[in-house]
């Protein structure tokens, strides 16, 4: 019987007793040319870089080095809720809402995206006219419905890039925020790939660049480069493959974007590949429609309940303050509710942190 199910016979035994059991033609019709000991490998790299690189791109808003929140930013994130039914709805406030900054302060510093077009602002808001109770599903629920293709959008500092980074590194290590799509994937190889430099090769060669050059390009300062092109190449071949493509709205020339969307749609379509990417709606709308390909869902507003949960993760490792968390996290909410503005920002994860 277990002729019939190869690849069952390559994870538990391995792909010598594989051919040897079934034969070359089973092993050929795998689409997997990376055999189990170099997928166990790469995961662990995997989780190596993701866990160090995120660390640098997201180390927390505060930026005293003695207080460094060095924790695995699975411990300071909350899993939030989509909308499938208003996926590209974007929220505004009015100029005289925006919340203001201190003078001097870096208006980009809450941008944690090295590749991303350092002239574009990053604006948080909120539309008056959006429901106080939209209607949502979890993330969790949406990432298992068995699309291939998914592209999640949401307003800046929804919590887009934090999304794509807790889910590879619960993909390569023991899942804490997506145990049951780490239960449905399986053991996968998880690719991170920012759009903004997949953006920006495309225009710096003036012509289209595949997968393979800007994993290259993404992954070349972390391994050397035998191991690049051993496992980390052939894993694009690989059916294990999941593709997490950050900031489609990322990019500084127009064309190229467009080329390079046009690049990962056709990738998308022409490879039975586990993709997930993320956009803000007004920067993916300048680049045209995107093909019926994708299923689409934008990150909603932080419930009540996920703002207390948020709250109790960031301040659970202040060690320096001796009132207890949940005396805190009460605080803060009651001081929220004597102030309507503020409190109606607080469903933006990023701006959240900023308040607390």
């Amino acid at each position: 019987k277990l002729r019939s199910h190869p690849k069952i016979v390559d994870e538990f035994f391995g792909r010598s007793w594989l051919i040897a059991f079934a034969g070359e033609d089973a092993a050929a019709s795998l689409k997997r040319p990376l055999e189990v000991q170099r997928v166990i490998a790469l995961r662990r790299r995997l989780a190596e870089i993701y866990h160090a690189r995120i660390q640098q791109l997201d180390p927390g808003l505060n930026i005293d080095p003695a207080r460094r929140d060095t924790r695995d930013i699975r411990k300071r994130f909350v899993v939030p809720n989509v909308d499938a039914a208003n996926p590209f709805l974007e929220p505004s406030l009015e100029p005289e809402d925006w919340p203001t900054e201190p003078p001097g302060q870096d208006e980009h510093a809450w941008q944690f995206d090295e590749y991303g077009d350092p002239g574009k602002p990053a604006h948080f808001a909120r539309t008056p006219s959006e429901p106080s109770e939209t209607p949502s599903v979890a993330l969790n629920d949406w990432l298992l419905q068995g699309e291939r293709a998914l592209l999640l959008s949401g307003a800046p500092g929804s919590g887009k890039s934090t999304v794509l980074r807790c889910l590879a590194l619960d993909l390569v290590r023991t899942p804490e925020l997506f145990p049951a799509v780490h239960d449905r994937l399986g053991a996968r190889i998880p690719l991170l790939i920012p759009f903004a430099l997949w953006s920006r090769l495309t225009a710096k060669e003036q012509r289209e660049v595949g997968l393979a050059e800007v994993t290259r390009e993404t992954f070349r300062a972390f391994v050397p480069q035998n191991e690049l092109e051993n496992f980390f190449i052939e894993a694009l071949f690989d059916e294990r493959l999941v593709l997490l493509i950050d900031g489609l709205d990322e990019y500084g020339d127009e064309q190229a974007a467009r080329t390079t969307l046009a690049t990962v749609e056709t990738f998308v379509r022409t490879h039975d590949v586990f993709t997930i990417a993320t956009a803000r709606p007004a920067g993916l709308r300048r680049l045209g429609p995107v093909s019926g390909h994708w299923r689409t869902a934008r990150l909603v507003e932080l419930l009540p309940r996920q703002q207390r949960d948020l709250a109790t993760k960031l301040l659970s490792e202040e060690d320096s303050v001796a009132a207890p968390v949940a005396l805190r996290v009460d605080q803060f909410f009651q001081q929220l509710e004597h102030n309507g503005r503020l409190q109606s920002l607080a469903g933006n994860p990023l701006l959240l942190h900023g308040m607390l």
